[in-house]
């Protein structure tokens, strides 16, 4: 897949294994999010990749972060997705789980997401699904609108 580098000092890192579904990427720079309660805290943060990419048409990037970079922060919505029009940056907005002061911020995206692997990439596939028929009824199903916790613990 086409990407280009929006920094010259952008680190790629290949894949380790082909049956790997995500490719790694890694943090390039932060934008932090101050407290509007106290300005010496940091709430949330947008980690910069640096790196564009040119999704094939049909497919997305589904952008999760890498299960290793759950320890002090997560993700704001879980899951970024990226349609394959979009030419721009990869970034993702994060949050502290913990309130955080500028020094420990700072500390922690000097050793944990700069020059990092932070995300997983992801390309998938899609159908190209429109809401196209309005009913007054949907056909029943065995789950019916059985929503969350339905299928018991």
């Amino acid at each position: 897949m086409k990407y280009k580098k929006l920094s010259e000092d952008v680190i790629i890192h290949p894949k380790k294994r082909s049956s790997d579904a995500g490719t790694d990427l890694a943090g390039h720079s932060v934008d932090v999010i101050r407290s509007a309660n106290n300005p010496n805290i940091i709430e949330e943060f947008i980690i910069n990749t640096a790196i564009a990419v040119e999704i094939p048409q049909g497919y997305f990037g589904m952008l999760v972060p890498r299960s290793s970079t759950n320890r002090k922060m997560r993700m704001i919505n879980n899951v970024g997705i990226i349609d394959s029009g979009y030419r721009g940056e990869i970034r993702a907005r994060f949050q502290f789980l913990e309130p955080t002061t500028e020094n420990e911020a700072q500390s922690y995206f000097k050793f944990e997401i700069i020059g990092y692997r932070v995300l997983q990439l992801v390309i998938v596939p899609y159908f190209d699904i429109t809401l196209t028929e309005e009913v007054s009824k949907l056909d029943n199903s065995d789950r019916q609108d059985g929503g969350f916790g339905s299928t018991g613990r």
